[in-house]
């Protein structure tokens, strides 16, 4: 195993937990999150309109898994950040809101918008090659003289 290439990987709900996983482990060398949710606030509200009633401890664990809670060390670690304006399930404001609090992180990150594709297909068709390539580059970073040319 090569542990320089330790990534968290997710979409979705799971998007949030590889971004919270990897603003806490160390070891978690990069982060992709296709169509993360963030705004957990906005999705409690909705769980108690259709539950009328949710335990105190699961709104806490539901809040620390936000990754805008995990700004700062997520600001040390790359981020492959996608979202689908078509997406359904998750606004592509929750994505947007997202990169702009990463804006001050590391200079390999990378946000891609996409005008079309839904919740899924978008991330089948265009954000999982998208991400397997930024992260070769990750892996094997081509130096500024071999880029120009």
């Amino acid at each position: 195993a090569d542990r320089d290439r330790v990534y968290t990987v997710g979409h979705g709900s799971a998007a949030s937990l590889a971004l919270r996983a990897g603003a806490e482990l160390e070891q978690v060398k990069a982060i992709v999150a296709f169509n993360p949710i963030t705004d957990i606030d906005g999705r409690i509200s909705a769980f108690r309109r259709e539950l009328r009633q949710i335990d105190r401890r699961a709104i806490v664990i539901l809040r620390e898994s936000s990754p805008l809670e995990h700004l700062l060390m997520l600001r040390t670690k790359p981020v492959f950040l996608f979202h689908s304006v078509a997406d359904e399930a998750v606004p592509v404001a929750e994505s947007a809101r997202l990169a702009l609090a990463l804006k001050p992180g590391v200079d390999t990150s990378r946000v891609m918008i996409v005008p079309t594709g839904g919740h899924r297909p978008a991330m089948l068709e265009q954000g999982i090659p998208a991400a397997l390539s930024w992260l070769d580059d990750l892996a094997d970073p081509q130096p500024a003289s071999h880029a120009a040319r």
